[in-house]
Order: C-alpha cells, then sequence, then structure tokens
C-alpha cells in the first residue's frame, strides 16, 4: 500500500476511533447519570471538545473533525429516541455553536500553542463561550417552539447543557504545549496537591447531592474548585469540575441532596445546570485570572533577565534609595561591579560608602545627600575597593524622583566600570606629557603642530624663543598670524586655492614631506626668513 494511503487510512482509523469513543462516552454519560434528568444533547462536553481540537490543529483537519461531530450525533441523538427532524436540528446546532466560536477563536491561533495571557485573550476566549452558547440555544428555541408546548422550559435547559459543555471544555485551550502539559502533569507534588483538592470536592459534592436530605448547599464547592484553579492548571481544574458535574447529576436524577425540596423535575433539573454553569464560569474566569497573572510574571521575569544581560554587557548597574525607609536596591551588575554576594552584603548608603575609596567617599556622600534633598542630579567618578583589595574606577549618576505631590520619594542611579577608559587616558596623557617633553626639550628647533583644521595644538620651547609667543597664546588659534599675510596670498593665488593654512601644506604626503623658505612675523613685529618643513 503506498505510503500516502497509509497515512489517510490512520487517519481516517483514528478519526473513527474517537467518534466510537464519544459514542460510548455520551451513551455512558446519559444512562447511568441520566436518566430522566439529561435531556438529548446533554452536557457532556463532546462539542466542547471537538472546537478545541479545531482551534489547535491545522485547517486541514477541520472538515474531518466536523465530520465526526455529525456523525457522533447523529448515532446519539437516534438511540436516544430522536426523531430524525429532531436530530437534524441538534446536530446542525452543534455545528453552528462550534463553528460560531471558532469564528472567534480563529484569531487567537499564535497564542493557543502556548496558552491565553492577556485579558483581550481570555475576554475573548469568554466571548466565545457565551457568542456560540447562544447561537445555538437560538435554533433549537425556534424549533422548540414549533413543536412542543413547554418550549421556554426545554430551551432554557438546553441553553444551560450547552454552556455547561463549553466552558467544562474551553480551559484545554489555556494548556501549554503538549510536552509542556505532560510534563507539567507528571510533577509529583502538584499531583499530590490534587489528590487532596479532588478528594475535597468529591466528599463536598458527595454530601451535597447524593443523601436524601443535606443541610450543605452546592455552593460549598466554589473554594475547593478555586483552589484547583488558582494552583494546579486547567486540566486538573476541570477533571475536578467534571467530577462534580457528574456526581451531582447522579444524586439528583432521582430528588437526592441540596435540591430535594424542589418536587418538579424540569425546575430541579434547571436550578442544578444553573449552580453547575455558576461553578464552571467561576473556575475558567479564576483560571484566565491565574494565567494572566502567571504571564506577568513571566514577562517581568523576562524583562529583568534581558536588563541583566544588556547591563552586564555594557557594565553598568542600576539602583533606588527609598528615602521613606532608606532601603537600598541593587540590580544584578551592581553586585558585581562591587564584587560582593547578594546573600551576605545588604546594599544601603552606609555598606556602599565603605566600599568607597576614602578619598571620594565624603565628596560622593555629599552629592548623593544633595540629590536627595534638593532633587538636583549628579554625575562623579569614584573608585571602589574590591574583594582582593584592588580599586576599580567607576562612573555614577543619579537623579530624583517625585511623586505627584512633588516630594522627593526615590533616588535613582546607575554606576558603570569606567577602569579601562581611565587606564587609557592614564596613558595618552602619560604619551602626551613624554610627547611635550621632547618637545620641549628640543629648545633650538621650532616645532609647531596643527590639526586637521588648521587650529595650532603643538609650540614648544623653540617655538616661544623665536616667535615671541607663549605656548598659551597659540594653542587653538589659526597660525598665519606667524606668516606675512601678503606673501601666503601670493603662494595661493600661484597654486589656485584659498589663502588659509591650507598654502603652507601644499604638495605634503605622508610619505613626502616639503621645506620651504617662508617669512615670519615675531611678536614685537620683527621679520625672520626661515626654513619651514611641513609633513603629515
Amino acid at each position: 500500500m503506498p505510503a500516502i494511503w497509509r497515512s489517510r487510512w490512520s487517519t481516517f482509523s483514528l478519526a473513527f476511533g474517537l467518534c466510537v469513543v464519544a459514542v460510548v462516552a455520551h451513551q455512558i454519560g446519559r444512562h447511568v447519570l441520566g436518566r430522566s434528568i439529561l435531556p438529548i444533547g446533554s452536557w457532556w462536553p463532546a462539542a466542547g471538545v471537538a472546537l478545541v481540537m479545531m482551534v489547535r490543529l491545522r485547517r486541514q483537519w477541520w472538515p474531518l473533525i466536523l465530520t465526526g461531530v455529525v456523525v457522533t450525533g447523529v448515532v446519539n441523538d437516534l438511540l436516544a429516541g430522536a426523531s430524525m427532524a429532531q436530530t437534524a436540528v441538534l446536530v446542525t446546532a452543534n455545528v453552528v455553536e462550534i463553528l460560531t466560536a471558532l469564528v472567534l477563536l480563529v484569531g487567537l491561533r499564535p497564542w493557543v500553542r502556548v496558552a491565553p495571557r492577556t485579558l483581550p485573550h481570555g475576554l475573548r476566549l469568554v466571548g466565545a463561550v457565551v457568542v456560540g452558547t447562544v447561537s445555538c440555544t437560538v435554533l433549537v428555541g425556534l424549533y422548540y417552539t414549533l413543536t412542543r408546548d413547554d418550549w421556554w422550559p426545554a430551551t432554557r435547559i438546553y441553553l444551560l447543557c450547552r454552556g455547561l459543555s463549553l466552558m467544562m471544555a474551553v480551559p484545554l485551550l489555556l494548556a501549554g504545549p503538549a510536552r509542556e502539559t505532560l510534563r507539567g502533569l507528571r510533577s509529583r507534588a502538584i499531583n499530590l496537591e490534587w489528590a487532596a483538592q479532588l478528594t475535597i470536592c468529591i466528599a463536598l459534592a458527595w454530601a451535597s447531592f447524593v443523601p436524601r436530605q443535606t443541610l450543605l448547599v452546592g455552593f460549598v464547592l466554589v473554594m475547593p474548585l478555586l483552589w484547583g484553579a488558582t494552583r494546579l492548571g486547567p486540566m486538573r481544574a476541570m477533571g475536578s469540575m467534571i467530577a462534580v458535574a457528574g456526581i451531582g447529576m447522579y444524586g439528583t436524577r432521582d430528588g437526592h441532596g441540596t435540591l430535594a425540596s424542589v418536587s418538579d423535575l424540569v425546575e430541579r433539573q434547571t436550578l442544578l445546570l444553573g449552580l453547575l454553569c455558576t461553578l464552571a464560569a467561576a473556575v475558567l474566569l479564576m483560571l484566565l485570572s491565574a494565567a494572566a497573572q502567571q504571564a506577568a510574571a513571566a514577562a517581568v521575569a523576562e524583562r529583568e533577565e534581558s536588563l541583566a544581560e544588556a547591563q552586564a554587557l555594557v557594565q553598568l548597574g542600576s539602583w533606588t534609595w527609598t528615602l521613606s525607609d532608606n532601603s537600598v536596591s541593587w540590580t544584578a551588575e551592581m553586585y558585581r561591579l562591587f564584587d560582593v554576594s547578594p546573600s551576605t552584603f545588604e546594599p544601603n548608603t552606609l555598606s556602599w560608602a565603605q566600599r568607597v575609596h576614602p578619598d571620594d567617599r565624603a565628596r560622593l556622600l555629599a552629592d548623593l545627600e544633595r540629590v536627595g534633598k534638593t532633587g538636583e542630579p549628579y554625575a562623579a567618578d569614584f573608585r571602589v575597593q574590591r574583594a582582593d583589595g584592588s580599586y576599580r574606577w567607576l562612573f555614577g549618576r543619579g537623579r530624583a524622583v517625585r511623586d505627584r505631590s512633588g516630594r522627593i520619594c526615590w533616588v535613582r542611579g546607575t554606576s558603570q566600570d569606567v577602569t579601562a577608559s581611565r587606564n587609557t587616558e592614564q596613558q595618552l596623557a602619560a604619551a602626551r606629557d613624554l610627547y611635550e617633553g621632547v618637545l620641549s626639550a628640543a629648545s633650538k628647533q621650532a616645532i609647531i603642530g596643527t590639526d586637521p583644521d588648521g587650529k595650532g595644538t603643538v609650540f614648544n620651547t623653540g617655538a616661544e624663543k623665536l616667535l615671541g609667543y607663549s605656548k598659551a597664546e597659540m594653542i587653538g588659534r589659526d597660525p598665519l598670524i606667524l606668516h606675512d599675510l601678503d606673501e601666503i596670498a601670493a603662494r595661493a593665488s600661484e597654486l589656485g586655492i584659498a589663502p588659509t593654512v591650507a598654502v603652507l601644506a601644499a604638495g605634503v604626503t605622508r610619505s613626502q614631506p616639503q621645506t620651504r623658505q617662508w617669512t615670519h612675523i615675531t611678536r614685537d613685529g620683527r621679520r625672520l626668513q626661515a626654513l619651514l618643513t611641513r609633513s603629515e
């Protein structure tokens, strides 16, 4: 058999097996739990499960799933004794319910693989449950209006059944990817907690619905069910909810439990379904709230991790000083900059100042106190001592943060390791001092240097003696003041360029310096003829 046919045969075999399981489960639920209390198309969450499968699987599976829903619905309704017309209406209503809810949920495909974790997604999920339930109920209600005298009680019961069915299935959309979900279901600690929660739910449900007379009411189940929704995840929470619903149906079918005083079967059935819908809605909303809180916590943790990575890359830490209680909080990079451990070092103004070099401590504390009192920001370099006794240079900034009334409540700042740039600056300064020392030693030669813009940068002792200007006077000035401007203009005319300092460097390259005689003007106006060698 070709591989493509084997693949298709496996797919259809799986679909057929699911249909058989759905039919058998529905019949067990109808006969064991239902008897006279459950109508055709009960709360058994088959349509809800089909909706979840369509949302989570690829679209190529949708026709097969809908076909399974139709086949399963027809078989179940006919086995329950429904007419062909009633079967057609109920099956069509199921398909309408699924497709209507799917229209609202299909836009959530980017998040269905990881669960809805924002308020808009949660509201969209609730909206899908409501719209799907109402859409199928409208269709069935029209049919009941034409065929039954008790159309309103029947429609009301159908509405509650379908709503309960969806609410007990859609939490499957809140579960994460399959591997993550299976890994979570193997957690021993959570399974032990679920066993305790499920035991309490079953015990309270049994005490509320099974005895002929009971003082308990069904709403005592709210707290253990919400416990499951808050801590145990969607799979376990809805497992407990289905167990409670099954016990409620089983006990109430013969008029037992908390609804024993209600003699009318239809009214008793309506009240039970209303109670179960209320419990399921509470669980669903709590699951959505828990998912949103977990998502928010995960987003905060992710941002903090990203911040820590970014700060580590640039060796920059941040801190916050709360003035009301004099507490200080540091990011992870601050601890690394100060070479201390978060488990042994408690950051505060005193412990922080003890790590600062004694020569910088008073100045830095004064800056910090000033920003806390006046709000004036500060920026300063300072040294901190590390665990090995060495010192590192940090550049710190601090600014005040005010509340709505304008009162300074916090001081926030950053510290960045600038040791490498400080060392580079010191090396450059030493090289500059050496360079200037060599130039100054050449007292019999006038050495003048300019930057690319033609401004003076070097004016050694020999130049001071020869031309009469001091180094301070010439640094940053145009060296043309040392030349005969008429001579400069004549040379510029020969070259065809403007009479600027570029005239002096005309024809000079890195490999070819140029020597030319120029007329120089001293500070006292004397004219000197000198050979000027220009190089780059």
